[in-house]
Protein backbone atom coordinates (compact mmCIF):
# COMPACT_ATOMS: atom_id res chain seq x y z
CA UNK A 1 0.00 0.00 0.00
CA UNK A 2 2.58 2.15 0.66
CA UNK A 3 5.16 1.46 -2.02
CA UNK A 4 2.06 2.18 -4.39
CA UNK A 5 1.13 5.47 -2.70
CA UNK A 6 4.88 6.46 -3.20
CA UNK A 7 4.69 5.27 -6.77
CA UNK A 8 1.58 8.00 -7.30
CA UNK A 9 3.72 10.49 -5.80
CA UNK A 10 6.33 9.99 -8.28
CA UNK A 11 9.03 9.59 -4.57
CA UNK A 12 11.01 6.28 -4.18
CA UNK A 13 11.10 6.93 -0.45
CA UNK A 14 9.85 9.60 1.90
CA UNK A 15 12.76 11.10 4.09
CA UNK A 16 13.32 9.96 7.56
CA UNK A 17 11.31 6.60 6.55
CA UNK A 18 12.46 3.31 5.90
CA UNK A 19 9.93 0.88 4.23
CA UNK A 20 10.51 -2.29 6.30
CA UNK A 21 7.74 -4.09 4.49
CA UNK A 22 4.04 -3.55 3.29
CA UNK A 23 2.45 -2.72 6.86
CA UNK A 24 5.46 -1.68 8.80
CA UNK A 25 7.56 1.42 8.45
CA UNK A 26 10.54 2.36 10.65
CA UNK A 27 11.01 6.37 11.50
CA UNK A 28 14.16 8.01 12.30
CA UNK A 29 14.40 10.68 15.40
CA UNK A 30 13.22 14.06 14.46
CA UNK A 31 14.40 17.31 15.71
CA UNK A 32 11.13 19.13 17.22
CA UNK A 33 9.94 20.73 20.15
CA UNK A 34 6.52 19.85 19.89
CA UNK A 35 3.59 18.98 17.89
CA UNK A 36 1.88 15.34 17.58
CA UNK A 37 3.53 12.83 19.74
CA UNK A 38 3.75 10.63 16.79
CA UNK A 39 6.95 12.84 15.87
CA UNK A 40 8.78 11.56 19.20
CA UNK A 41 8.58 7.87 17.89
CA UNK A 42 11.58 5.80 16.72
CA UNK A 43 11.75 2.14 15.79
CA UNK A 44 9.22 -0.12 13.18
CA UNK A 45 5.35 0.62 13.53
CA UNK A 46 2.99 -1.20 12.07
CA UNK A 47 0.60 0.47 9.75
CA UNK A 48 -2.97 0.25 10.26
CA UNK A 49 -6.32 1.70 8.50
CA UNK A 50 -7.94 3.89 10.88
CA UNK A 51 -11.32 4.70 10.30
CA UNK A 52 -12.37 5.51 14.50
CA UNK A 53 -13.11 9.11 13.42
CA UNK A 54 -15.38 7.87 10.52
CA UNK A 55 -17.77 6.08 13.19
CA UNK A 56 -17.08 8.62 16.21
CA UNK A 57 -18.00 11.66 13.88
CA UNK A 58 -21.45 13.17 14.62
CA UNK A 59 -24.17 13.44 11.99
CA UNK A 60 -23.67 17.36 12.79
CA UNK A 61 -20.04 17.65 12.16
CA UNK A 62 -20.26 15.72 8.95
CA UNK A 63 -22.92 17.65 7.48
CA UNK A 64 -20.99 20.98 8.39
CA UNK A 65 -17.58 19.03 6.44
CA UNK A 66 -19.44 17.78 3.80
CA UNK A 67 -21.35 21.10 2.85
CA UNK A 68 -18.88 23.23 1.52
CA UNK A 69 -16.78 20.04 0.25
CA UNK A 70 -19.40 18.46 -1.69
CA UNK A 71 -18.54 20.24 -5.06
CA UNK A 72 -15.48 18.39 -5.10
CA UNK A 73 -16.88 15.18 -3.43
CA UNK A 74 -18.83 15.08 -7.25
CA UNK A 75 -15.32 14.32 -8.67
Amino acid sequence: MVSEILNLAGQEEVSGWSLTNEGELELDTKHTVSGNSMKFRRGNIQLRLDEEWKRNMKTSAARLVTAPTWPLLLR
